[in-house]
């Protein structure tokens, strides 16, 4: 969610780039100026010349800040300085509010935020009343020091107490939040952003569509997590702008994060087919997968996490995400055989792309192949089934020679290839299990300390097998001695106990 939030956040700030112009004689000669400089002749200094001269405005400050900042808006830092400069040798020049305000603009496109914050300050001091030049200080410093952008803001609200300082803060927190260096700093950005934001009208003019996303994120996101919140704020956005795609995205994420996948579908419907936009996002196709997946449309998932996997542009963790999620919509809808499909076609991707095999990656595969072998059983289907409880053990037995020696859980994968073998075979006459109980006995045994409720299972079924294998086979007093630890780990197991009984 974090790549959202840069979506949103250059939306609020964009005016502030060109102050407003008030409707006076010189709006003409700097409309006329700026259609020059945008068609960029080769003699364009002399037809300014001959515009300021027709228009008898070579002396006039406001006039030439305008040409300036239309040469800063064409990125022509060079002229636009030279016009600036212009401004300020003219008499009293130095006191224009308005050329202080371009100086600063053009040292803050240049990384120069110190510059550009004198530049600024020097705006206010003469004309306090201006709004402009404290955002704009406070927008250039919101990520050195956004405490000192509250501060210069809190003095715009002493010279206009009505003026929405609150919005404009929780603003600059809420950016300063999406790009800090440190996960801390983010984190304590946002809270202020929150605070800041919770004081003002969401359904007040000023407040943009953009404005409540941003709210509605501080809360999706780290350090609140809170997604009833981010809901709760995002659905009063919806009310106001039903069409705007960011509000939609983000209550559609909300739903899905808290398992309200029939309501979320409407919002798969509102984000694709109802917004004012088509930006979309590879998440949000990923996202619009789960809701329907949520809501056991499978179909309807299938289809999003197929549109996901072929996103223009996308990354190969995407990528590797559609994959898994195109297994999962098959195994949930009992499709066996393209689970195991799409899945294997993950693997392959995944260690294509360099990235590590985890634990989790071996254990999927297995858990398809098991249940489907569970399924053919029960169809009465048996070879099938046998041959892919043996897929699934041969998942787990890769998964061990692949973790084995490191700091991994690999015994994970020792225990369900015993558990699998003992499905292979139910009347122990064969011992197919009996290497991978023993390897598991000894690992977890040898460990100090108290054991962990998995250990456990995992030696209950162990003892269990060991066990019985052994009384079948007349080891007793082997079979007895796996029998009495298993009422170590499972104290009332009433059929060990009855076959110790029996035994004595």
């Amino acid at each position: 969610m974090k790549a959202i939030k840069y979506l949103v956040m250059g939306a609020l700030m964009l005016g502030l780039s060109a102050p407003a112009m008030a409707q006076n004689p010189n709006e003409d000669a700097i409309k006329a100026a700026t259609r020059i400089i945008n068609a960029k002749p080769a003699d364009v200094d002399k037809q300014l010349k001959t515009l300021l001269k027709d228009t008898k405005t070579q002396k006039n400050g406001e006039v030439l800040v305008g040409i300036g900042r239309a040469f800063l808006n064409a990125d022509d830092l060079t002229n636009a300085q030279k016009w600036v400069d212009a401004a300020f040798a003219l008499k009293k020049g130095t006191e224009n509010s308005e050329a202080h305000i371009l100086q600063g603009d053009i040292y803050a496109r240049q990384d120069d935020g110190g510059r550009a914050s004198t530049e600024y300050e020097q705006a206010i001091l003469f004309d306090k009343k201006n709004p402009l030049p404290y955002e704009k200080y406070a927008r250039v410093n919101r990520v050195v020091s956004p405490e000192l952008s509250e501060q210069k803001l809190n003095d715009l609200r002493r010279e206009l107490p009505s003026y929405p300082v609150d919005l404009i803060i929780a603003r600059i927190y809420q950016e300063a939040s999406t790009m800090s260096k440190s996960h801390e700093q983010a984190n304590a950005n946002a809270r202020k952003a929150a605070q800041y934001y919770a004081k003002v009208d969401l359904n007040n003019d000023e407040v943009k569509a953009a404005d409540i996303t941003n709210y509605s994120l501080v809360y999706f996101d780290d350090p609140f997590n809170d997604f009833n919140k981010s809901l709760e704020i995002s659905r009063i956005g919806n009310k106001r702008f039903p069409t705007y795609l960011q509000l939609n995205r983000t209550t559609l994420y909300n739903l899905v994060s808290l398992q309200k996948y029939g309501e979320a579908v409407e919002y798969v419907d509102r984000l694709f087919n109802k917004s004012d936009s088509t930006n979309y996002l590879i998440n949000d196709y990923i996202v619009a997968g789960n809701a329907y997946l949520g809501n056991k449309d499978h179909a309807n998932a299938i289809k999003m996490f197929e549109k996901a996997y072929a996103f223009e542009g996308a990354s190969d963790a995407n990528k590797l995400i559609a994959l898994k999620s195109l297994s999962d919509c098959y195994m949930a809808g009992n499709d066996y055989p393209n689970a195991i499909a799409k899945y294997n076609e993950y693997l392959t991707a995944k260690k294509a792309s360099g990235a590590k095999m985890s634990i989790t990656d071996y254990d999927g595969l297995g858990i398809i192949y098991r249940n489907y072998a569970a399924e053919l059983k029960e169809q009465g289907k048996n070879n099938e089934a046998v041959e892919n409880f043996k897929l699934s053990a041969k998942t787990y037995g890769d998964m061990v020679e692949a973790f084995k020696g490191t700091q991994q859980d690999y015994a994970y994968g020792i225990w369900w290839r015993g558990r699998i073998f003992t499905n292979l075979d139910p009347e122990l006459t064969e011992g197919l299990a009996v290497e991978d109980y023993t390897q598991l006995v000894n690992i977890i045994e040898a460990k100090s300390g108290e054991l962990s409720k998995p250990d456990k299972l995992r030696l209950k079924d162990a003892y269990t097998y060991l066990g019985y294998y052994n009384i079948k086979k007349d080891n007793m007093e082997l079979g007895k001695t796996y029998l009495q630890k298993l009422l170590t780990v499972d104290p009332t197991n009433a059929q060990a106990q009855q076959i110790l009984e029996q035994l004595k």
